[in-house]
């Protein structure tokens, strides 16, 4: 028995094999009506639609076989994919490439075995369409071309499995942007609008000339909170916007966590520092390999919601490696939610601005960007709160 070598194309053949991922799937009744028709017109008992991959013939559709599939080492169809046209076999026992074949000696009892190559408009054969027979013989003209047009049809039907995957591919990405497009929209007309309306309204007023001194000292203050607020709001949709588009390679990289929750920490010491609140910092001294514009545009939120609702108290940040993933949570002595806020907290639909301790205006948005940003990544975020005992809000992120 002679081995059939490798095609020299060998390792591109086998990623346009894997391309389809039809290896190992369920029967199809296109393909069962193929073999069927083949078997007949070619008068053989056996057909077999076979893909062949680094180890294994396996049997897509068949006619007059049990098994599945065959150790490539023995299969016919190895030799056949060398060839461009059809590879016929009239007596395997007078063939000194398979008269000691197992399948020859043994069941199924190949005597007469023709198969057409299944050659992708690539130039890759993935395997055959094949006929065999228990007895010697030979195809006719008619027989072969037959099995020319039905190996065609095979390749089409194989292929069209890649094109419907574009298809629902990029069915689901014009959702998505249809869906962020939404978002998009609605932060847009009503988060972003709604304290740029209040700040003009807040302008006109000062700009009156009726305002005292104390009044106007006030007002400025007050725009002063809705520009921290739309600030605040557009960092967190540049940083989704980025999620949305750029690809995850890009964005992944290996980030030291101390050193960045110092940075960001050091970002809002005039701000905690306001509010007469301690920032305290536990975490890894090592760098890990995560999705960074995540990872901060996450430890931003939730400080910046932990000093929001806290006075005179206490902020903690503690980050470690849990397995593969980065675990960090972020835990205020503050003034704490109930169980419907809790609730309504991840909501886009429910969404609602709630005033700080010193009357700070939030949007109302960050968190729900937050857990739309970390399911994308495969991690977790999930709070813990009681009124009047602060909150501890925990995310993981997998480490790549």
């Amino acid at each position: 028995m002679k081995i059939a070598p490798l095609p020299l194309n060998e390792s591109e053949r086998l990623k346009a094999l894997i391309e389809l991922e039809v290896m190992d799937s369920n029967p199809e009744t296109e393909f069962n009506d193929i073999v069927a028709l083949a078997s007949r017109i070619c008068e053989t008992p056996i057909s077999l639609i076979t893909l062949i991959d680094e180890r294994r013939q396996w049997f897509k559709a068949k006619v007059g076989l049990e098994t599945m599939e065959t150790s490539r080492n023995v299969a016919f169809c190895a030799h056949a994919i060398l060839g461009e046209k059809i590879f016929e076999v009239g007596d395997a026992l007078l063939d000194d490439r398979f008269y000691d074949n197992p399948l020859v000696t043994s069941k199924p009892d190949i005597r007469f075995y023709a198969g057409m190559p299944l050659t992708t408009s690539s130039g890759y054969k993935l395997g055959t369409l094949c006929v065999i027979d228990t007895v010697p013989r030979q195809l006719n003209a008619i027989q072969i071309q037959t099995l020319e047009v039905l190996s065609n049809q095979v390749v089409k039907q194989l292929e069209i499995r890649i094109d419907k995957r574009k298809i629902e591919q990029q069915s689901l990405a014009l959702k998505k942007l249809n869906e962020s497009n939404a978002k998009l929209l609605s932060i847009i007309g009503h988060d972003l609008r709604s304290p740029l309306a209040s700040l003009h309204q807040i302008i006109e007023m000062s700009n009156s000339g009726d305002l005292s001194p104390d009044e106007t000292i006030s007002l400025v203050q007050e725009s002063g909170l809705y520009v921290d607020g739309s600030l605040s709001l557009l960092d967190n949709l540049i940083s989704w916007a980025k999620q949305q588009f750029q690809n995850e390679e890009i964005l992944s990289q290996s980030v030291p966590i101390k050193k960045v929750l110092e940075q960001i920490c050091r970002d809002f010491s005039l701000k905690i520092e306001a509010k007469s609140n301690e920032l305290i910092i536990n975490s890894i001294e090592d760098s890990v390999v995560i999705n960074e514009n995540v990872f901060r545009l996450l430890v931003r939120n939730l400080i910046a919601n932990a000093n929001k609702f806290t006075q005179s108290g206490e902020i903690q940040i503690d980050a470690k490696v849990e397995g593969s993933f980065l675990q960090v949570s972020v835990t205020d002595t503050g003034t704490g939610m109930n169980e419907t806020q809790i609730q309504n907290l991840f909501s886009w639909e429910k969404r609602r601005s709630t005033t700080g301790t010193s009357g700070e205006k939030g949007l109302g948005i960050g968190l729900q960007l937050c857990k739309e940003m970390i399911d994308a990544e495969g991690g977790k975020l999930f709070v813990e709160s009681k009124p009047g005992h602060g909150t501890a809000f925990y995310f993981t992120l997998p480490i790549r």
